[in-house]
């Protein structure tokens, strides 16, 4: 009887390797058994052998199910490996074909407890040791497409920029806008890699025609997520003194009217978010400090420090 073949022995094996995550930077390993092939309690990523006539798509699926009890909701071929080691003193030869896949955190558990010890989930930065030999050479190789996941589980917050422009009266600027049927101060969103600072003067510039100089931070307002509207953090600058309301332009399209007016008679004018925001910002303007606030149960504001 002719001997059986080893694969990766005699010839050249392939695996599919699959580096399962949440989709909010957390990333699930195994810690493998005396049952495995080698390398005994140390933790990996996970994979399985492609056998003949079957895919690779299959294989993923059909492995992520069998060891992790759970489907695969998408995956990201990040590319190959050309793994030569020694085994049992012979050399191997392995093309090991790597997936980044997403999975459902949830339904994950230890299908195959007698190949793996423990299943647990960890961030990026604090994976337990001691690891695989493999695992620290495919987080070298796919670092970057590794740390996009990264960076796109981080919590994202609105930002947006606001200003208060006054007179000599004390009045301060407010707009009414063609879009909107409530006024507003000069302001709008943060772009991205903009600073709050930059985007206050940018939007100055670009509703009513003036080049400012920030001179200062009034009001910093943070706002948990209610009802439709996503958790934000706004920022009131001091504009400075303007005493001619003719020193702004407005296009009549974006806005069509400017006027000056008291602190309280724009608390009537503006929407109730920028209005619940205003006394504090007078307040800092008199005092000559900036105040922070947080918003988190209601519109108005439940902390002021």
């Amino acid at each position: 009887m002719d001997q059986q073949l080893k694969k990766g022995e005699d010839y050249t094996g392939v695996t599919v390797v699959y580096l399962r995550h949440d989709g909010r930077g957390n990333y699930v390993l195994n810690k493998r058994s005396n049952q495995t092939r080698d390398e005994h309690g140390t933790w990996d990523s996970g994979g399985g052998g492609l056998e003949l006539n079957d895919t690779v798509e299959n294989t993923l699926r059909k492995e992520i199910k069998e060891e992790y009890c759970t489907d695969v909701l998408g995956s990201q071929f990040l590319g190959f490996r050309d793994i030569h080691r020694i085994y049992e003193g012979k050399p191997t030869h392995w093309i090991a074909l790597d997936f980044k896949v997403l999975v459902n955190r949830e339904k994950v558990k230890n299908g195959e407890p007698h190949k793996f010890d423990e299943v647990g989930w960890f961030k990026l930065g604090e994976f337990p040791q001691p690891m695989h030999s493999q695992f620290p050479i495919l987080l070298e190789k796919y670092k970057e497409k590794i740390l996009e996941d990264y960076r796109l589980s981080l919590p994202k917050k609105r930002m947006a920029s606001g200003v208060i422009i006054h007179n000599i009266k004390g009045e301060i600027l407010v707009l009414k806008t063609a879009y909107k049927d409530h006024w507003e101060i000069p302001g709008g969103v943060i772009e991205e890699n903009e600073s709050p600072r930059q985007a206050a003067e940018r939007e100055v510039l670009e509703e009513i025609g003036l080049s400012i100089r920030i001179t200062g931070c009034l009001v910093t307002h943070y706002r948990a997520a209610r009802g439709d509207q996503n958790e934000n953090i706004m920022f009131v600058f001091d504009g400075g003194v303007i005493n001619d309301i003719s020193q702004i332009k407005i296009d009549g399209k974006e806005i069509s009217e400017a006027r000056f007016v008291s602190f309280s008679e724009a608390v009537s004018l503006v929407g109730e978010r920028i209005a619940s925001r205003l006394p504090t910002c007078e307040r800092a303007l008199k005092e000559k400090k900036s105040l922070y606030l947080e918003s988190i149960d209601t519109i108005e504001p439940s902390f002021i420090s």
